[in-house]
């Protein structure tokens, strides 16, 4: 399923990933680009600008602030 929210560059989201491997992660980003099969971001997890692939993006959401 599409998620137009993720071809928005420079919003900060929470999207729960699962890996090839299977292994799921929350993770937050912000965007980069996107095109039809990927979503190019900062990962805060792992400090680096990362490919995820949209079909292994389960759900994203925007970031909200925490107090």
């Amino acid at each position: 399923m599409e998620q137009p929210i993720l071809n928005h560059a420079n919003e900060k989201l929470e999207i729960v990933y699962m890996s090839n491997s299977g292994t799921f992660t929350q993770r937050t980003v912000k965007v980069v680009s996107s095109d039809d099969d990927q979503v190019l971001a900062y990962c805060y997890l792992r400090n680096e600008i990362r490919r995820f692939s949209k079909e292994n993006i389960l759900a994203a959401f925007p970031k909200t602030l925490q107090h």
